[in-house]
Parts: C-alpha cells; sequence; structure tokens
C-alpha cells in the first residue's frame, strides 16, 4: 500500500509539472502573438483594446505593449500613435509615483501633439508634466507647464475648455504662493473666481471642491499681503458655503485659516475660539485630517502671543514627528522656528541650539533633496530619449538638419581657410623674423661656437677646472661624435660622471643632454649658413653628420633652439644667396 502511494504521488507531481510547462509555454506564445500583432496589425481600434485590456490586471504587461506601439509610432512616424501611447505611459507612472519616467514620456506625448498641432492634447500633456514636476518639489518647472498649457487652452473650443481652465488657473495660482508671488498669485486667485462665477461652470464636476480650495488661496495671499480684514471676509464667504455645502473638512480648514487671521491681526481671543472649534472637530470626528500639525501650529503661535509658553511647546512637541511622517517640511522648520523663539524668551541656549540644528539640517536636507531630484530627472530625460526619441528626432529633423549641416559646413570651411591664411601669414612672418634673429646672433658670435658664452666667478675649484677642461674639449669638435654621452666625456677630461653632471646643473643650469644638443644646434646652424654643399645634404646625413643616431631627435632639438625646421632654415638660406 505505501509502494502504491509513493507511485502515484510521483505521478501525479509528474502530471503537474507538465501542465504548469504546457501553460507557461502557452503564456509565452501568446505574449509573443500579442507584441506582433501590436507591431502589424492594421486595426488600430483593436490594437488599442488589446492593450487596454492588460491595464487592470497585469501593469507590467500594460507598460510593455505600450511601448511597443510607441515604437511603432517612431518607426512609422505616427505621431497619433506616439501621442496616444506616450502620453498613457505617462499616465500611468503618474499613478505609480514614478514622476521621472512619467516626465519623460510625457514630453514625447507634448512632442507628437506640436507636430500633430492638436490644442488639447498638447494642454493635456503639459498639465501632467506640471504635476508631476509638482510632486517633485520643481515649482518653477511645473508653474511653467501650467503657463504653457494656459496658452495651448486658448486655441481650444470654448465648450471644452472650461474642464482645462478648472485644472489650470487655481494651480497657477496654488504654485504661486508656494514661489511666495503672492500678488501675482491673488490676480488668478481672482481670476478663477470670476470664471467659476459663470453658469456654465457651476454645472462641471468638481466645481464645489474648486471654489472652496480657491476661496482658500485667496484668503492666504490676503493675509501674506497683510490684508487680514480683506482675508477674513473671504474665509466667511467660504465657511458658510462649506457649511451650505456639508462639507465638513472644508469647513474645518476654514475654521483654522479664520484662526491664523485673527492672531496675525491680534486678536488672540478670536483667533482661539476659532482654532479651538476646529481642533475640537477634528479630535471628536476627524484623527486623520492632514492639517492638524497646521491647526496645533497656529494654536502654539496665539500661546506664545500670550505667554503661555510651557501649552505651546507641548503642542509642538507633540507634533514634531506628526508633521515629519507626513512630510511637511516648511511647517516643520516653521514649527522649530518657533521653538527657539520661545527657547531665546526662556533663555534657554541648549534648547535653541538644538533646534537651530534641525532648522539647518532640514534645510541642507531639502537643498541635497532638490539638487538630487534634479540630476536624476537630467538622467532619466537622456535614457528614455536615447531609448524611445532619438529616431523621432532624427527623421524629424532630417531635412533642416541636412541644410544646418551644408550651410554650417560651408561656414566652417571659409573660416577654416580665412583662419589657416591668418595663420599662415603670421607664421611665416614669425619664421622670418626668427630666420633673421639667428643669422645676427651668429654673425655677432661667429668666432664663439666653441667657446664658453660667460666664465662666472665660481669659488668651487673642481667645478672651475671641470668647465676650463670643457671649453677646451668643445674646440675639438668632440660633440660631433655618435659616441659622445656623459660617459665619454666625463673620461675625456679626467673626471666623473657625477662631478661633471654636478657642474653643468649648478653653473650652466643644464642636463648634459641639454648642453649636448646646444654644442650641436649652433655648429650646424653655422656650419649650414656657411658650407652651401652640406645644405644639400639630407637632414638624416646632416643629422648623423653631427653625432645625432635619431633623425627624429636631431628635429625635436633643432626646433627646440631655433622654433624652425631645418629645411625652412636650409630654404631661407639659399633664398638669401640666390
Amino acid at each position: 500500500m505505501p509502494r502504491f502511494i509513493i507511485i502515484f504521488f510521483i505521478f501525479f507531481i509528474s502530471i503537474s509539472y507538465s501542465q504548469n510547462k504546457d501553460a507557461t509555454q502557452n503564456t509565452t506564445q501568446s505574449v509573443e502573438k500579442i507584441k506582433l500583432f501590436i507591431k502589424t496589425s492594421d486595426s488600430i481600434k483593436k490594437i488599442k483594446k488589446t492593450i487596454n485590456k492588460t491595464k487592470a490586471n497585469d501593469t507590467a504587461s500594460y507598460l510593455a505593449y505600450t511601448k511597443i506601439f510607441l515604437q511603432r509610432g517612431i518607426d512609422e512616424e505616427n505621431y497619433k500613435y506616439q501621442y496616444y501611447a506616450a502620453y498613457r505611459l505617462g499616465y500611468m507612472y503618474n499613478t505609480m509615483s514614478d514622476y521621472f519616467q512619467s516626465i519623460a514620456y510625457t514630453k514625447v506625448a507634448k512632442e507628437a501633439s506640436i507636430y500633430l498641432q492638436d490644442s488639447e492634447k498638447k494642454t493635456s500633456s503639459a498639465i501632467l508634466n506640471a504635476g508631476n514636476y509638482f510632486k517633485l518639489n520643481l515649482y518653477d518647472e511645473s508653474l511653467k507647464q501650467y503657463l504653457d498649457a494656459r496658452t495651448y487652452s486658448k486655441k481650444i473650443k470654448e465648450e471644452n475648455r472650461k474642464n482645462y481652465e478648472f485644472i489650470i488657473l487655481p494651480n497657477i495660482a496654488n504654485i504661486r504662493v508656494t514661489l511666495k508671488k503672492y500678488e501675482d498669485a491673488l490676480k488668478v486667485y481672482n481670476t478663477t473666481l470670476e470664471v467659476l462665477d459663470k453658469q456654465a461652470y457651476k454645472e462641471t464636476v468638481g466645481y464645489k471642491q474648486t471654489l472652496l480650495s480657491t476661496l482658500l488661496g485667496k484668503g492666504k495671499c490676503q493675509k501674506k499681503l497683510k490684508d487680514f480684514d480683506g482675508a477674513l471676509q473671504t474665509y466667511e464667504k467660504g465657511i458658510n458655503f462649506a457649511k451650505e455645502l456639508q462639507l465638513p473638512k472644508y469647513i474645518i480648514d476654514f475654521q483654522v485659516s479664520i484662526g491664523n487671521a485673527y492672531y496675525l491681526k491680534g486678536d488672540y481671543q478670536n483667533a482661539l475660539k476659532y482654532l479651538n472649534d476646529a481642533k475640537s472637530t477634528i479630535d471628536s470626528q476627524y484623527n486623520t485630517y492632514p492639517n492638524v500639525s497646521q491647526a496645533n501650529y497656529y494654536l502654539a503661535q496665539c500661546y506664545v502671543a500670550q505667554n503661555k509658553y510651557k501649552r505651546a511647546i507641548y503642542l509642538l512637541e507633540n507634533n514634531f514627528d506628526l508633521a515629519q511622517e507626513k512630510q511637511q517640511e516648511n511647517l516643520l522648520k516653521e514649527m522649530y522656528e518657533l521653538r527657539v523663539e520661545i527657547a531665546q524668551i526662556q533663555k534657554d541656549l541648549q534648547t535653541e541650539n538644538v533646534y537651530q540644528k534641525r532648522i539647518l539640517k532640514l534645510v541642507d536636507r531639502k537643498n541635497e533633496k532638490r539638487e538630487n531630484t534634479i540630476e536624476l530627472l537630467h538622467n532619466n530625460d537622456l535614457r528614455v530619449y536615447q531609448d524611445l526619441n532619438q529616431e523621432l528626432e532624427i527623421k524629424n529633423n532630417k531635412i533642416n538638419s541636412q541644410k544646418k549641416t551644408a550651410i554650417f559646413i560651408v561656414f566652417a570651411l571659409i573660416l577654416i581657410l580665412i583662419f589657416s591664411l591668418f595663420y599662415y601669414k603670421k607664421k611665416s612672418k614669425a619664421k622670418a623674423q626668427r630666420f633673421q634673429e639667428i643669422i645676427k646672433e651668429i654673425q655677432d658670435q661667429y668666432s664663439a661656437i666653441s667657446e664658453t658664452k660667460s666664465k662666472p666667478h665660481i669659488k668651487d675649484t673642481q667645478a672651475q677646472e671641470i668647465l676650463d677642461k670643457l671649453s677646451q674639449l668643445e674646440k675639438t669638435g668632440f660633440y660631433k661624435s655618435k659616441e659622445c654621452n656623459l660617459y665619454t666625456t666625463a673620461k675625456a677630461i679626467h673626471t666623473n660622471t657625477t662631478y661633471l653632471s654636478k657642474t653643468l646643473n649648478e653653473v650652466k643650469k643644464q642636463s648634459f643632454s641639454q648642453y649636448l644638443n646646444e654644442l650641436r644646434i649652433d655648429y650646424v646652424l653655422i656650419k649650414l649658413k656657411e658650407d652651401t654643399r652640406f645644405r644639400s645634404y639630407t637632414v638624416k646625413a646632416i643629422s648623423e653628420e653631427i653625432g645625432y643616431k635619431s633623425v627624429t631627435t636631431f628635429l625635436k632639438a633643432f626646433k627646440s633652439k631655433t622654433n624652425l625646421n631645418p629645411s625652412y632654415y636650409i630654404d631661407s638660406l639659399n633664398t638669401i644667396n640666390n
């Protein structure tokens, strides 16, 4: 019986393995079939339907298939396909919080929409990337995208435009608040309220929330611009509207904002009334209220103004972790600053230093995060554009590129020709001048080729003796021998290589190699000037004649000494004689 069970178990495992293997093979074949279908099918409607089937349950396949469709659009130069695929990739990556990838693909979509001259598509792309940049705290770039979207949306038919203005205007104002451009933001909030006042907009989905958010934003700008009464009027209008619509979370927002406005106005009694009402509602009904830290911060400010430091400290210290958890970095910084202010009032230097350090650390972290974000964004742009958009750019710009290249080549050739003529003329003049200098030097020192040019007074008698012997040895033309080196020269003047090398270094400030090259080149300059037959030698023969084993070494030494080539020097001498 046990044996039968074992055999049955093995048989069952084998069957299961076989079925799983077949299923895997079938899945692989199915995937390849879908990829081929996306690449080749003429029914774009069916392609889109096939891709969208995977969206809900298989994100990886959805992304892979959409990228294949995007590549097809690039290969076929079909901007409709490109926009459709790239925008959906951008949107999907946005929902996955992969904002870097979303930005890169949305840029491809935006470029495609520009070629299509489709204002709605351009607007949608700009709005999507504006949201991506905002999530990455790149507010200037986010604002730029929303302003582009605003420009594009003006060319959309009026009946369709309202859906876009609903998104664009409040966000432009919100970003300007973040960038502390309160006057500009206030103008846009007022424009938004004027637009929302139109009957057509009142029937749009999201109208109530947009109106209330706009009133909150407008009130904040008025507070920042010290128009506290104006802010209170705006907030009162908003809270009444929120009560009428029975939107309790917005009621709390307005209570908190009104409390802060009264605090800034110096009316701490009313400030505490509204803030405590808001806090009471939060504690009893909305434990997950997102702005609870903000409410507590405003309460702490009121307590500090009333010299109730213990209460303020309690509120702050019980909300640091919460603000940090919610990544409310700006609020956290303000809370730390208030804690520093209390410490200064209480002359608590130790606590003051602790929170000053936290502020600095927070600022450093924020700056580092921004720098890293920009770098990652740049690198990701490069990667995606290299993978998908390079061929698109090449094909779209081929004709213009050819024209630009031709113009550039012609222009470059002209510049090169002008530069070459100028350089040749300048170099020829410099060479001629240098040649004349060499001839003059030879004439001035005609009889001093093998003599020491100067005899400084040397205290070291041994060094002086070596120099005197060298001077005598130079008259024999010893340097023209191929066997001439430091050792043979030291031997010829009955000294050792150490003393000879040291004397040359200390007195003549030369190595032996430099000393030898100088003698040989000085000699060959005069020899070429005086001996017309010697000029007819090849450069190689001339180099061998004066002791060089390598013509390259001779050319290098000659050029170093004269800034001329031997051939130029010989030709110039022949020209003078002729």
